[in-house]
């Protein structure tokens, strides 16, 4: 239903009808890691569904799936969760990971995390930090930041570093044919 919703976004259909398949797509998510539960054994699980996840729920979700996802538990979404309870700094995706952390429990109603965001500028600011980090989750943390602290003029310049990155995987990287192209979620997340 995502991409059914994204796909229906580009070529212009009624809003309606996009924000239902898209509140579907939140409502099959939490369907999909309610199932999967935690890994018996170690399983490559990509965080970017879990970013989907979060980000459909904020914008499209109720306030009831905002908390359900909020309680899904790192270790279903992120097949390397080992790395944040033991060195996370040796993880690629410690920086997004600990962002998705924040922003779920941000979404379902609890004030914003300071010591989770101080750790992750930290990932992202580490020598080690994978682009990633330092072109996709800082900007999105610090317009978060912005966003709770009600300062607009930082919030818009943050959030215009969100677009950049997603606006040039669209029109020359790896979006050019996909339906994720259309719409930057986690702007619309943080909007």
């Amino acid at each position: 239903h995502l991409d059914i919703g994204r796909t229906m976004y580009q070529q212009e259909e009624a809003v309606p009808a996009i924000r239902e398949q898209l509140s579907i797509a939140v409502d099959n998510y939490i369907k999909k890691f309610a199932f999967l539960g935690f890994p018996a054994q170690p399983s490559y699980r990509p965080w970017m569904y879990f970013d989907d996840l979060v980000n459909l729920a904020i914008c499209f979700g109720t306030a009831e799936q905002r908390q359900e996802v909020a309680r899904i538990d790192k270790r279903c979404h992120w097949s390397d969760s080992e790395f944040l309870d033991q060195k996370p700094e040796d993880s690629p995706d410690a920086a997004i990971v600990t962002y998705m952390e924040i922003l779920k429990r941000y979404a379902a109603g609890e004030a914003l995390d300071q010591e989770g965001c101080r750790l992750c500028l930290h990932f992202c600011e580490s020598p080690k930090a994978p682009k990633r980090a330092v072109v996709e989750v800082r900007p999105r943390l610090e317009a978060l930041i912005a966003l709770d602290r009600s300062d607009a003029a930082t919030w818009n310049a943050h959030l215009a570093r969100v677009i950049a990155p997603h606006k040039n995987e669209a029109l020359r990287g790896e979006f050019k044919l996909l339906p994720q192209a259309f719409i930057c979620l986690s702007a619309l997340a943080l909007a």
